[in-house]
């Protein structure tokens, strides 16, 4: 039809989307998201003290912090951390080390 001819001439630029056009696209994604998903990784550890002498997660005021349900969510957040936080950074870093080395060899590095 017309309307299909159309939009495929309008994405013919973009598609079929290339390997590289797609690993750029979801690193600039995670690079986009990364300080929310660490702030939401890193905020069970974030507590405050209260005048009964308890701590609690400062975004969750019911969590007691270092007991109970805390330590469950101790592994998940651990978890969390190194496939959110430590690949990304790893990644980037590699990036970083490769770079010098695919800039003259590959097109759209």
């Amino acid at each position: 039809s017309a309307a299909q001819t159309t939009l495929r001439q309008r994405l013919s630029w973009f598609w079929p989307i290339q390997k590289d056009d797609c690993i750029n696209a979801m690193v600039k994604f995670q690079a986009g998201v990364f300080i929310p998903i660490c702030a939401a990784c890193f905020g069970i550890f974030r507590c405050e003290a209260h005048p009964s002498g308890e701590t609690t997660v400062t975004s969750l005021p019911d969590l007691v912090c270092y007991k109970g349900e805390w330590i469950q969510l101790l592994i998940p957040t651990l978890f969390a951390v190194a496939i959110q936080v430590v690949a990304f950074l790893a990644f980037t870093t590699y990036i970083l080390m490769k770079a010098p080395e695919y800039f003259s060899s590959r097109l759209y590095f």
